[in-house]
């Protein structure tokens, strides 16, 4: 019979969801929406998606968002998810190719 560990280190390591599981959501709209590119009728790029959010910009509603989500016994967190992608909705502005 085969048997192996984890292939992961068990030091340091935490099996517990932690602030990374409001973080992550954030930085993975903010790529998406950063490689999206604007395009004309003829199908030429005359734009690209540029969403400016940081940590200091997203913090509050992190904190917000964890005590709702523990609050709600995890019900919170589905909504958390909606309101990050209209947070970066409103913090995406279209930069002209000619500035890239």
């Amino acid at each position: 019979m085969l048997l192996h560990g984890s292939i992961f280190s068990d030091v340091g390591a935490s099996t517990n969801p932690g602030a990374l599981q409001f973080v992550f959501p954030y930085y993975m709209q903010r790529f998406i929406i950063s490689k999206t590119y604007a395009f004309d009728g003829e199908g030429r790029k005359v734009g690209r998606l540029v969403c400016t959010i940081d940590l200091a910009s997203i913090i509050g509603n992190i904190i917000l968002w964890a005590i709702i989500s523990i609050l709600t016994l995890g019900i919170g967190y589905l909504v958390f998810l909606y309101k990050i992608t209209a947070h970066c909705m409103t913090h995406t502005k279209v930069v002209s190719v000619n500035t890239l």
